[in-house]
């Protein structure tokens, strides 16, 4: 039985992949490439293609353990099509990412933004566990944040709330 997940947080400067234990969130195993966006959207979709199959290689991990693949972008999200609509860090629009890594590796492939995904993380297993509601804020390449209320992640009419980013 599957007891993995594949993370992928995907950056404007690299793209980090793990192989998470789903019991207790442990990094089994990673991978980090340089996400090098000059390059464009296919190649930058062919490196997390990579990044997924260098990590399960060089850790004898088998496909076949991995339950599903999560994955987060800067910028803006189609959640429920797994499209990457807009990344400004990238330099990148319209990918398909759920659909290229389904394909792929004929597992679920959930999409969302990447601070969402830390988010969760934080809830189940960091600063948020046991809280009931949080707010997170991350600065890295840009700065983001995510509200959660009643243990619910909060996106708003435009799904787009929390997005302290943009804000003059």
């Amino acid at each position: 039985m599957a007891v993995y997940s594949i993370g992928i947080d995907l950056g404007g400067t690299k793209i980090l992949t793990a192989v998470v234990d789903k019991q207790n969130g442990e990094i089994i195993a990673s991978v980090k490439k340089k996400t090098k966006k000059d390059k464009g959207s296919d190649k930058i979709v062919q490196k997390i293609i990579n990044s997924v199959h260098t990590v399960l290689d060089e850790n004898n991990i088998n496909i076949k353990d991995i339950e599903n693949i999560g994955i987060g972008a800067a910028g803006q999200i189609d959640r429920e099509n797994g499209v990457i609509i807009n990344a400004p860090n990238l330099d990148c629009s319209n990918i398909k990412i759920k659909d290229i890594l389904e394909k792929e590796f004929n597992k679920p492939v959930f999409l969302a933004n990447d601070v969402e995904i830390a988010t969760i993380g934080e809830m189940y297993f960091g600063a948020g566990v046991g809280e009931k509601d949080i707010v997170c804020i991350f600065v890295g390449t840009g700065i983001g944040s995510c509200i959660v209320q009643d243990r619910k992640l909060r996106y708003g009419a435009t799904g787009t709330a929390g997005e302290i980013g943009h804000i003059i």
